[in-house]
């Protein structure tokens, strides 16, 4: 549809104006990162020695793009840390 609003305007593409316009001829570059995580998904125990029951259990949940063994000293620590919250150490 043209209604001879624009006088240089050819009739091939949609009128100026027109929202189509603002895309019709645009383009944009996309970058893409290929990334690999690893997830470790972790149940900790704590068992009484004498009767065998069990006294605390938790369980976390650890996402990183690193090695799982570089996150292994901060795992003890959090569940360490949390051992002596609970007065269980």
């Amino acid at each position: 549809y043209y209604d001879g609003r624009y006088p240089y305007y050819d009739g091939r593409y949609p009128p100026p104006g027109n929202w189509y316009n603002d895309y019709s001829r645009s383009y944009t570059t996309v970058r893409s990162y290929d990334v690999t995580y690893k997830i470790l998904d972790l149940e900790t125990n704590l068992y009484d020695f004498s009767s065998g029951k069990l006294i605390w259990t938790t369980l976390t949940h650890t996402t990183t793009a690193e090695a799982i063994q570089s996150q292994t000293a901060e795992i003890v620590e959090l569940l360490i840390r949390q051992l002596r919250e609970d007065g269980l150490i």
